[in-house]
């Protein structure tokens, strides 16, 4: 026998209301999914804020190191470290001598060239730190570029190096009329003897806030100037490998190739080889 359904009864409750029960339920889940989302948005917009507000711990490690010491005594840190560089480079080792301390003229030049003309040639590590370097940078580094006939753009200010991770970082403060950050690139160099140097840049930080090249390239515009526009092309290739001769001139017959790169946490070691500046390995 059929029975009349009983309205009271849960189990008897009408399609259409069961229906609307079941869309209620997944609005309330989309709402929450929703302010859950917008939640986490302003965590990372919060996160992203203050990791583009913060300075990292080299900048003001070096910072507070630049500014504990006089203009005098970076200059003296300078020039001190360029004195030992040319020192080293031109020293002729205790395994290389006659076996006497005092060496004439002739004997110093015929040293030089039967070292530099073999095999390996003249190899030798020259260690620096990063104090030596950024002092180096703070007071040097403008006039070094005007001997090159360059210049740093106007809105690169405190330039510096660090180690981070094992790579190393050059880090400026950029500033516009848009922006004011302290910006930090991650690059590597990698060298091959007797071959280019090629720079890899790893990444662009505004603060300890990592940015994709398209944003930095948007924050950090050409200027009207061409030599700025070179300076700032030359930063943007570089994400694709910038290529150079790490070869510097020592003096009227011998040069100085970069042929290793080691990092450390308060320096680098450069390993360098001295070479004849021409073919058979004697000025003509």
């Amino acid at each position: 026998m059929n029975q009349t359904p009983n309205p009271c009864d849960p189990g008897t409750e009408p399609a259409t209301a069961r229906s609307a029960t079941r869309r209620g339920g997944v609005r309330r889940l989309l709402v929450r999914a929703s302010l859950l989302c917008v939640a986490l948005l302003c965590v990372a917009g919060g996160v992203g804020y203050w990791l583009w507000q913060s300075e990292p711990a080299y900048v003001t490690r070096t910072r507070a190191l630049l500014q504990s010491k006089s203009h005098g005594e970076l200059e003296q840190m300078a020039s001190s470290l360029e004195n030992r560089i040319v020192s080293e480079l031109t020293s002729i080792s205790p395994t290389s001598g006659t076996g006497s301390s005092t060496h004439s003229n002739a004997a110093v030049t015929a040293t030089l060239e039967s070292r530099i003309t073999g095999d390996a040639g003249d190899v030798r590590t020259i260690s620096v730190s990063l104090d030596e370097v950024n002092a180096w940078m703070a007071v040097k580094l403008n006039a070094w570029l005007a001997n090159q006939h360059k210049t740093l753009p106007d809105e690169i200010t405190e330039p510096m190096v660090a180690v981070r991770d094992d790579k190393l970082v050059l880090a400026f403060r950029y500033v516009s009329d848009r922006l004011d950050q302290v910006v930090s690139l991650d690059f590597t160099v990698e060298l091959q003897d007797g071959q280019e140097a090629t720079i890899k840049l790893l990444g662009i930080r505004g603060g300890k806030l990592p940015l994709p090249a398209g944003t930095a390239a948007k924050l950090m515009p050409k200027t009207a100037d061409s030599d700025q526009q070179g300076v700032i092309e030359k930063l943007a290739k570089a994400f694709d490998g910038m290529s150079f001769d790490p070869v510097a001139n020592i003096d009227a017959s011998r040069k100085a190739r970069v042929i290793g790169l080691a990092l450390r946490p308060d320096g680098l070691d450069v390993t360098v080889r001295v070479e004849s500046r021409y073919a058979d390995g004697r000025q003509p």
